[in-house]
């Protein structure tokens, strides 16, 4: 404690610590929802998006979100009526961080609906495993 004579000092210890503004992709990176675009499918056609292809696509939702570091973040969540549906995955460029979701057909209505909430938001991670969407980003400190 100090004394009452002497003036209280509030700089930081160390002023010259450089800051981690990287993103942590390991860990997942969550993205408040910025743009929600969708479209439904007839289910009787692929849907292709760059290396992502979907068989028997019945509805695709093209979410866009905040920058975290220097990129974009997008989510494409495709919804099918195909058994083998692709597994979540991850890229990363100089411009983009972009992850994708396939889900069955279903479930189209209820992610569209949660999707454009207010406060929703859509987590991307390294290897695809942590990709999702959530009405609160709370909910994502629940699953590492």
């Amino acid at each position: 404690m100090q004394s009452p004579l002497q003036p209280i000092s509030y700089a930081p210890r160390n002023a010259f610590a450089p800051i981690d503004l990287s993103a942590k992709w390991h860990e997942g990176v969550v993205s408040k929802i910025k743009v929600l675009r969708f479209a439904a499918l007839s289910g009787l056609q692929s849907y292709e998006n760059g290396s992502y292809l979907l068989p028997q696509a019945t509805g695709v939702l093209e979410i866009t979100g905040h920058r975290a570091g220097t990129v974009r973040t997008e989510l494409i969540i495709g919804f099918s009526n195909s058994l083998d549906l692709p597994p979540p995955t991850f890229t990363l460029d100089e411009t983009t961080a972009a992850g994708t979701l396939s889900l069955p057909s279903i479930l189209f209505a209820p992610f569209l609906q949660i999707a454009g909430q207010p406060n929703c938001h859509f987590r991307l991670s390294s290897d695809g495993t942590l990709n999702g969407l959530a009405s609160d980003p709370a909910m994502f400190k629940q699953w590492r």
